[in-house]
């Protein structure tokens, strides 16, 4: 005796139309949500202690951030640091913008931007001129 199969069969373009579907309506999503993180901010500046012993991050241009997770602040103050963060909510916003450290290391600025003055027995010497590369051929 022959065995039948008794089950169901799906036609294929209904597969097809399901897959379809699918890919757009994930598509859409993609497109469509939102990033959950806020900006990140890059900022260089110092190494600053307050009165209380807290520390502060005082950017070149003299705004002032108040890192929320400082045992990641391994410089002493004066340091000049580079540091990458995202804003944070606080209660206190008195000691400056509170921002939680993703990133933190000592700042050497490029040495296109040192400038070096000499000096003979005292007296201020011409400045040598900046050694340039030649452009290429």
């Amino acid at each position: 005796m022959e065995r039948k199969n008794v089950g169901m069969r799906v036609p294929w373009y209904f597969l097809i139309t399901i897959i379809i579907a699918g890919i757009v309506t994930g598509g859409i999503y993609l497109f469509t949500i939102q990033p959950s993180t806020s900006p990140k901010i890059s900022v260089t500046g110092t190494v600053n202690i307050t009165g209380g012993g807290h520390y502060t991050l005082i950017s070149d241009n003299g705004t002032v951030y108040y890192p929320l997770n400082p045992e990641v602040i391994h410089f002493p103050p004066g340091t000049s640091v580079y540091w990458e963060a995202v804003p944070a909510d606080s209660a206190n916003l008195s000691s400056g913008i509170p921002v939680e450290i993703l990133v933190i290391t000592e700042y050497v600025p490029p040495l296109d931007t040192v400038r070096v003055n000499f000096t003979i027995n005292g007296e201020s010497a011409p400045v040598p001129p900046i050694a340039t590369t030649p452009p290429r051929v």
